[in-house]
């Protein structure tokens, strides 16, 4: 009896283990399954959203790791910026990972922007042209990129005039500087990182001359009409982008890419 009242209690507590081990694995199961898979779409706009699996971009990286706090593990799928829009538009992504209301009106849109980007212009070399104001886009033929959203007074003269090249292809920033270097256009309109990085990446010999920028502006995330869980997590991505740990966060990941 005394060897039965030794032995059973080594059999509870090996029960005991056993049951608890199952409990915690039963949590971490739960925990990798509490994810919620988020799909955003973007346009090759690097340094911001990138095509490379190692460098994604920083914006990617930013908000992924904002998302993960949130629950939620995040992938970004690379587009023509037009058919990016029209794709989330229907519900087939999330939402757009770096965009202006502009852009997409009909979309949810963060209240707490993720970052801001600069607008150039850029000609060729020997051009003498320079932006300084609305008047002066009227003496050039400016090339921009199908449904992109530059800030005014840009976008408000594009509407109204004809003398304006527009790009749809793939690459369509190549596009446009091929188009410059053939005299196609006389100016080119871009955000100042992605052009610099482009041409770094690229090996573009043939230089362009910045000749001019608009103030400064900010990108947010914008959600799909078709996605309905927008407005609770706005709510929430206001709080994460607003908070002090998180903007420090994005100065060192944006020092990563030399910014």
């Amino acid at each position: 009896d005394g060897l039965l009242m030794n032995v059973w209690p080594v059999k509870v507590l090996t029960k005991l283990v056993f049951i608890w081990l199952i409990v915690s694995a039963g949590f971490a199961v739960g925990a990798i399954q509490k994810a919620v898979p988020i799909k955003l779409a973007a346009a090759d706009w690097c340094p911001y959203t990138c095509q490379y699996t190692q460098l994604p971009g920083y914006v990617v990286e930013y908000i992924k790791i904002l998302l993960n706090q949130e629950g939620y593990a995040l992938s970004v799928t690379i587009l023509p910026w037009e058919t990016a829009i029209k794709l989330t538009r229907e519900g087939l992504f999330d939402g757009l990972i770096t965009a202006v209301p502009e852009e997409a009106a009909d979309f949810t849109f963060t209240d707490v922007a993720t970052d801001s980007y600069r607008s150039c212009f850029y000609a060729r070399p020997l051009e003498r042209w320079r932006y300084k104001s609305k008047k002066d886009l009227t003496a050039i033929r400016l090339g921009i990129i199908k449904d992109y959203a530059y800030g005014d007074p840009v976008d408000s003269w594009v509407k109204s005039n004809s003398n304006v090249y527009v790009s749809r292809d793939k690459s369509a920033l190549s596009d446009l500087i091929v188009q410059l270097k053939n005299e196609k256009i006389d100016a080119l309109i871009e955000d100042a990182n992605v052009l610099s990085h482009f041409l770094y990446i690229n090996k573009v010999n043939d230089k362009v001359l910045e000749v001019g920028c608009l103030e400064d502006a900010f990108f947010y995330l914008g959600f799909s009409p078709q996605y309905n869980n927008a407005p609770t997590l706005v709510k929430r991505l206001n709080k994460a982008l607003s908070n002090k740990n998180n903007k420090n966060l994005l100065l060192s990941i944006k020092a990563r890419y030399g910014i």
